[in-house]
């Protein structure tokens, strides 16, 4: 386990614990997300030691991964990080913040090992029995397969893990509204949302008539489902001049989608100062989320932050709040594709572009969102 401090004006000692690669200086969405809560509790007042907890390499452990998978298991070494975690403690720590739901069961561990003086808080990036539901249901009906019995065994198994570590975590900040009440249901002591914040810098936007983008991966099943949704709608249409450029992995999905839809141009994996470039020709960013998958979208930000005009899901922007401003919405896949093929036309789309300017200026800030996590702690 790997450690090291950040400083804050303000000294509310703390342990952040975080899983393998993700504050790695990547710009995927759990990269961004635990950067971001990392940042905000410093600014909240915590001075924060990070602590690594690594994944659990040792062969046996590897073969029951892949053997017997259980839901939050042999994912990592209990007593290694228990030993590291009272290594780093001192007397003055009374929080231990644990980024990501698959550190969940250091919950009991911690308190039933150091004592239950220590506030255990989850940073949740969403639970893994939301998006398991979404990827079974997702995966059914792009394959036109039904759900198996073990798939739904799976999920229980998950819910009933998810209950039992409950009762050990003091509060836990979600990314959407949505899974407050789940995590409640749950049996969640208390949960709170804290809102997303917008942070990329506008782009000098020179866009292409009929030039669309989209960013995301392209194995994550409500990403697929409603990507693949909404380009079967646009194929249907009649004289489409429509450009859809993709940027995203794995590869095999991108080239696919190149190979049947013709008006699909895949660019790979782009550096952010690449995706840059060529997302200030697009005349739209498109988003296509028709479930509420785990936590929220952290492309949506990027986009929110470039300031071009946007076509989404009420879906798609869970999690994220603002004061002004409006953004098209459509939540059926009909209905995308015709906002999709009208924004395309950037005369049109330059619209609303003033609309996204009013609601990267108007959301919460890092200052904004510390306020709500320092003034819910100090009522706990």
């Amino acid at each position: 386990m790997q450690e090291k401090t950040t400083k804050s004006e303000e000294s509310i000692p703390a342990l952040f614990l975080y899983c393998d690669r993700s504050l790695d200086d990547v710009s995927g969405g759990v990269q961004l997300c635990s950067k971001e809560y990392l940042e905000t509790l410093t600014e909240a007042g915590f001075s924060l030691k990070t602590l690594k907890v690594e994944n659990d390499r040792r062969v046996s452990n590897r073969v029951k991964r892949k053997l017997k998978p259980e839901p939050y298991n042999y994912n990592f070494d209990t007593d290694k990080a228990i030993a590291d975690i009272k290594n780093s403690l001192t007397e003055s720590v009374k929080y231990i913040f644990l980024n990501q739901y698959a550190l969940r069961p250091l919950a009991r561990t911690i308190k039933e090992n150091l004592g239950y003086g220590i506030k255990i808080v989850l940073l949740s990036h969403g639970l893994a029995s939301v998006d398991y539901l979404h990827e079974i249901r997702a995966t059914s009906n792009l394959s036109q397969k039904g759900v198996s019995n073990a798939e739904v065994n799976y999920l229980g198994r998950h819910i009933v893990e998810e209950t039992s570590q409950s009762p050990y975590i003091d509060h836990v900040f979600c990314l959407a509204p949505f899974e407050v009440e789940i995590e409640k249901w749950l049996g969640a002591k208390k949960a709170t949302h804290i809102p997303r914040t917008i942070k990329e810098s506008p782009l000098n936007w020179r866009p292409k008539k009929g030039r669309l983008g989209y960013v995301g991966r392209l194995d994550h099943s409500p990403n697929k489902e409603g990507l693949l949704l909404v380009l079967n709608e646009l194929k249907k249409m009649k004289g489409n001049t429509i450009e859809l450029r993709i940027v995203g992995s794995p590869i095999e999905e991108g080239q696919k989608l190149s190979e049947t839809y013709e008006f699909v141009t895949y660019l790979g994996e782009l550096t952010d100062e690449e995706l840059r470039e060529d997302a200030s020709t697009w005349s739209a960013f498109i988003h296509p989320v028709f479930c509420y998958a785990m936590g929220c979208s952290a492309k949506l930000a990027v986009a929110l932050g470039w300031e071009i005009p946007i076509v989404t899901t009420t879906m798609g922007v869970r999690g994220y709040a603002w004061k002004e401003g409006n953004i098209p919405i459509a939540d059926d896949a009909e209905h995308f594709a015709d906002l999709a093929a009208e924004y395309s036309d950037p005369v049109i789309s330059t619209t609303i572009k003033e609309e996204i300017n009013k609601i990267r200026k108007s959301s919460p800030n890092i200052v904004n969102v510390a306020e709500i996590i320092k003034n819910t702690l100090q009522k706990a």
